[in-house]
């Protein structure tokens, strides 16, 4: 048996799909999973003793009770202002796999810190940027690798503060083109229409060697996420925050290219219906050691963003 400690079960800890049948929760996916002793935490004692009456785990009452080198996964589900406490302690308890909600933190000093943690310890740590893991997004890498030439324009468009929405785009485009670096950023908007600490922020410039604009749509409360991936003949379209992706192409007739027409046979729909299940999926394949962790890639890109966030 392997000991678990789940700690947080909000929403994405236990509550988006706590009354369905879909797997979006750290806890559903954990109850599809043989072999595992499973404990929760949270400081709402009576959202975590529901959650574990519906799942029957093991629930801890108090954060001084939690002996963190018992366990060989912790999934941080909190708040962000609190994952830098939480994976410095997994770390120097020398926990075999840690599972965190993005973004990583908020602040470069604590970004550094980890990272120096990190090299120095032995945990391998998932950044829960969801989308990477999924198929369609797989399938979509290797499309990209394909190709012959670059994009010659990405497009994003999201919403509710550059750090908590921006960073899904950021990481995704970072795991597509194997590159977290913006450069030449011109700022075009800057609004604290949401959030104090986290501006919605538009600006333009190179990912990379690919040139990049980005939207940041204020006051728009639904959520919102979209990429544009422009070729000289051909786009693709990351949609619905990333639950569909469209591929379209322009035959090119007496030197003239037609309009787009989307290619059926490739687009993807429903792709994030039950999204965890390909995260734990990966989580295991890192803890077999199959695979490397996403640690310090997320981290850099956290780094870049916040680097935004101030300019």
């Amino acid at each position: 048996m392997i000991n678990v400690l789940l700690i947080g079960c909000g929403n994405i800890g236990a509550l988006y799909d706590f009354e369905n049948n879909l797997t979006k929760t750290h806890c559903k996916a954990l109850s599809l999973i043989p072999n595992l002793n499973i404990s929760i935490f949270d400081e709402n004692i009576d959202l975590a003793e529901l959650v574990a009456k519906k799942y029957g785990y093991n629930c801890i009452l108090c954060s001084k009770q939690i002996n963190l080198s018992t366990f060989k996964w912790v999934i941080i589900a909190t708040p962000t202002n609190t994952h830098f406490e939480w994976l410095s302690k997994s770390v120097e308890s020398n926990v075999p796999l840690i599972i965190c909600e993005k973004p990583i933190s908020k602040n470069i000093l604590e970004l550094n810190k980890l990272l120096m943690l990190y090299k120095g310890g032995k945990s391998k740590i998932l950044i829960n940027f969801i989308r990477r893991f999924q198929p369609a997004f797989l399938e979509l890498k290797k499309i990209i690798s394909s190709k012959e030439t670059c994009p010659i324009q990405l497009i994003v468009k999201y919403q509710r503060g550059i750090l908590n929405n921006f960073s899904h785009a950021a990481d995704l485009l970072s795991f597509l083109f194997n590159t977290n670096e913006f450069k030449d950023i011109l700022i075009v908007n800057f609004s604290n229409d949401e959030f104090e600490d986290d501006p919605t922020v538009s600006f333009v410039g190179f990912l990379g060697n690919i040139p990049i604009n980005v939207i940041g749509l204020q006051n728009v409360k639904y959520s919102y996420f979209e990429i544009e991936i422009c070729y000289e003949d051909s786009k693709i379209n990351v949609t619905n925050t990333g639950d569909n992706i469209e591929y379209f192409f322009s035959e090119k007739i007496q030197g003239v290219y037609k309009p787009l027409r989307e290619n059926l046979c490739l687009t993807k729909d429903k792709i994030l219906e039950n999204y965890m299940i390909a995260v734990y999926e990966h989580a295991i394949r890192i803890y077999k050691c199959e695979v490397g962790d996403n640690f310090v890639e997320s981290l850099l890109v956290n780094q870049q963003i916040i680097k935004l966030k101030n300019n």
